[in-house]
């Protein structure tokens, strides 16, 4: 490799690694340490389960931030070299555009190549992994779940409030049981409580002990205070709090095995095993190697933008760069919009951005060429 060639991927790869580096934190910052921060903060998880959790999670963020960071390196890197006019340089001692633009598309097929490897190995595995890392904690300790003087909504159908808590006793337990609409029609109060995890069901029993029981009828216009039914006493009362919600899951029914949580020699083995319902698991398949094609497909539009726009100035590429993967991750969610009718709709709409800008930064990129 000429020194040419090798300042020109030195200058790309170092802006493609800062451009990744950013994006995974923002995505883990803004979105996904959430929900894990909140229940660090209430003491349903340690800080060392914590930190397992944060390195478990970056899958969720390196699927976007990957083909996001290659897309802004490469604006960033040409657009800075074509503002200093080296570029220009380079054209004029007879180095042609494909030459100038080898190194970043190296590092866009070798990008892909890992993409693709993360996407259907080490990214499902993390995902799986989180979620039992998760189910762990709360199997150690039910309790996690509960915090004093809090309102706890993490249960559908269910609101609960506890009064006190010291160290992990708990005591003073109000349970709102609402319907969908948010009508109350069952009223609990008990002075303290027992919390099982049912591992096999993904839910918790909760027993409350020593209570009052009152039915509501609500008003179905729901304008004015529900009306008081019948009032009982009750020495145990079972609650059974589906964890969905918490597990991000569509139904905590078992070991449902979700798509996005499985390699892609278990997505096969899933597709051979049921071919008739095995829908879901080959979209699975081609939306994981879509976003690694991903990677080249928006390299091969912004080789030509970077080094045509020559913007010097860092917010200018990287409101372009995001402009760009905004359209392409719009088009792209836009699969999972589509009913099941026709089959061959949703596939072809799983592809369909990476055709578009493969189409767009071939035109680009002989166009470039030419000049």
């Amino acid at each position: 490799m000429s020194r040419i060639q090798t300042y020109l991927l030195r200058e790309v790869a170092g802006a493609i690694a800062l451009s990744v580096a950013v994006f995974l934190f923002v995505f883990l910052a803004g979105n996904v340490v959430q929900g894990i921060g909140d229940r660090l903060a209430s003491g349903q998880v340690s800080l060392g389960q914590f930190a397992e959790l944060l390195r478990l999670i970056l899958p969720f963020a390196a699927v976007y931030a990957l083909p996001l960071g290659f897309l802004t390196g490469i604006l960033l890197a040409y657009g800075r070299l074509s503002a200093n006019r080296e570029i220009v340089a380079l054209r004029s001692v007879g180095v042609s555009f494909l030459g100038i633009a080898r190194p970043a598309l190296l590092l866009a097929v070798a990008g892909a190549i890992f993409t693709a490897w993360f996407n259907n190995d080490l990214g499902p595995r993390d995902r799986a992994a989180f979620r039992e890392k998760i189910a762990r904690s709360f199997a150690e300790n039910p309790l996690r779940l509960f915090r004093g003087g809090a309102f706890i909504d993490d249960f559908p159908g269910y609101l609960i409030f506890v009064e006190e808590q010291e160290g992990d006793a708990l005591r003073g337990f109000w349970v709102w049981q609402h319907d969908a609409e948010g009508r109350v029609d069952l009223f609990l109060r008990a002075e303290r409580a027992t919390v099982d995890y049912l591992p096999e069901e993904r839910s918790l029993l909760l027993t409350l002990e020593d209570g009052e029981a009152e039915t509501r009828r609500p008003d179905p216009s729901y304008r004015e205070r529900p009306a008081s039914g019948t009032l009982v006493s009750f020495r145990e009362f079972p609650v059974r709090l589906d964890l969905s919600a918490v597990f991000g899951e569509a139904g905590a029914r078992a070991r449902i095995r979700r798509p996005e949580y499985l390699t892609l020699a278990e997505l096969r083995a899933e597709i051979r095993r049921d071919p008739a319902n095995a829908r879901p698991y080959r979209l699975q398949v081609q939306r994981n190697f879509s976003l690694a094609v991903a990677v080249v497909s928006l390299v091969l539009v912004a080789l030509p933008l970077g080094v045509r726009v020559g913007r010097r100035e860092t917010l200018a590429n990287l409101g372009i760069a995001l402009a760009l993967g905004l359209l392409y991750y719009f088009l792209a969610a836009v699969s999972n919009w589509v009913p099941a009718e026709p089959p061959w709709l949703a596939p072809f709409l799983v592809w369909l951005p990476n055709a578009l800008f493969l189409l767009l930064g071939t035109v680009l990129m002989v166009r470039a060429s030419r000049a």
